[in-house]
C-alpha cells in the first residue's frame, strides 16, 4: 500500500482518523490541509489550498488511498472547496491512479434543503461519476458538532430556546472515524453507507441532558422554526435506520465530557 491522504486532517474528524490510524500501524499518512498540523507533527504534510487547487498536485504523489474530509465551512459555505475543489482532487487523483477515493457526507444530504447539504450533494455526485473506486460515508452530527451548537446559544440566564422537535441522531466522532478505517480495510463498494447513532432524539430531549449535566436548573423552551428546513429536520431527515451500538450515548458523551461542557 502507498501512501494515505487525509484531507482535513486538522478537523475534528480528521485528528481522530490520523489517531485511528497510527494505532492500526498505517505509518504512510500524509496531512492535507492549509495550515501545519499542531497535531501528528511526525506525519507527512502537504499545504494545499482546495478553493484554488494549489499544491493538490504535489500532495498527491504516491498516494494509494485518499479521505476526503475537508471541507468549506470557516467563513461561510464555500462551493469552491466542496464542489470545484472535489473536483479539482478527483481529476488529480485519476493520473495518480488512486485506487479508493473515500468521502465523508452527512445523512440527509439529498433531503434537507440547505446550500451546505446542497454543496455535499453535488460533490457526492462528481465522486459517482468520477470514473475511481470509491465509498461514500454518510454521518448523523457528532456530538462535538451538537456540543458547539448548544455552547453559541446557551447565552440567557434562565432559559434555553430551542426548535425542540427537530430530530437528531448523534454520534461519536471517533466512531465515525473507526468506520472510515473499516471502509479501507474492505476496499471500494462504490456506494453510499450511513452510520448514525445510537439513539435518535428531539432537540429538546438533548437541550434537558445538556442543562442538567451542567447542573443547571434553566428551562428547556420551543423556538419555532418554520419552512422547509424546519419541516425537513422534524421529519427526521437527519438520521438513519443505520444505528452504531459501539457509540455512546448523548447523556454518557456529556458526562464524560462534563469539563468541556461546563465551560461552555
Amino acid at each position: 500500500m502507498g501512501t494515505i491522504l487525509i484531507t482535513g486532517g486538522t478537523g475534528v474528524l480528521g485528528k481522530k482518523l490520523c489517531s485511528h490510524l497510527l494505532s492500526a500501524g498505517k505509518n504512510k499518512v500524509r496531512i492535507f490541509s492549509r495550515n501545519p498540523p499542531s497535531e501528528f507533527t511526525s506525519l507527512e504534510w502537504a499545504r494545499v489550498d482546495l478553493s484554488t487547487g494549489k499544491g493538490i498536485s504535489d500532495a498527491l504523489a504516491g498516494v494509494d488511498i485518499i479521505f476526503h474530509l475537508a471541507s468549506g465551512t470557516a467563513g461561510g459555505f464555500n462551493a469552491k472547496t466542496d464542489i470545484n475543489g472535489t473536483a479539482m482532487l478527483l481529476e488529480e487523483a485519476k493520473k495518480k491512479n488512486v485506487t479508493h477515493f473515500i468521502y465523508i457526507s452527512i445523512v440527509g444530504t439529498d433531503k434537507v434543503p440547505y446550500k451546505y447539504y446542497k454543496y455535499k450533494w453535488e460533490a457526492e455526485k462528481l465522486i459517482q461519476n468520477a470514473g475511481l473506486p470509491f465509498t461514500i460515508l454518510r454521518s448523523t452530527q457528532f456530538y462535538d458538532f451538537i456540543g458547539m451548537i448548544l455552547g453559541k446559544i446557551d447565552i440567557l440566564p434562565f432559559i434555553l430556546f430551542l426548535p425542540k422537535k427537530f430530530k437528531f441522531q448523534p454520534i461519536e466522532t471517533l466512531i465515525v472515524a473507526q468506520k472510515l478505517g473499516e471502509i479501507m480495510n474492505a476496499g471500494p463498494k462504490n456506494r453510499i453507507e450511513n452510520i448514525g447513532g445510537p439513539e435518535i432524539l428531539s432537540f429538546g430531549e438533548i437541550g434537558r441532558e445538556w442543562i442538567a449535566s451542567k447542573k443547571s436548573n434553566k428551562r428547556v423552551l420551543n423556538f419555532p422554526f418554520f419552512g422547509p428546513l424546519g419541516n425537513s429536520i422534524e421529519k427526521g431527515n437527519l438520521t438513519c435506520s443505520e444505528k452504531s451500538r459501539e457509540s455512546r450515548t448523548w447523556n454518557n458523551w456529556l458526562a464524560l465530557n462534563s469539563g468541556i461542557v461546563a465551560a461552555k
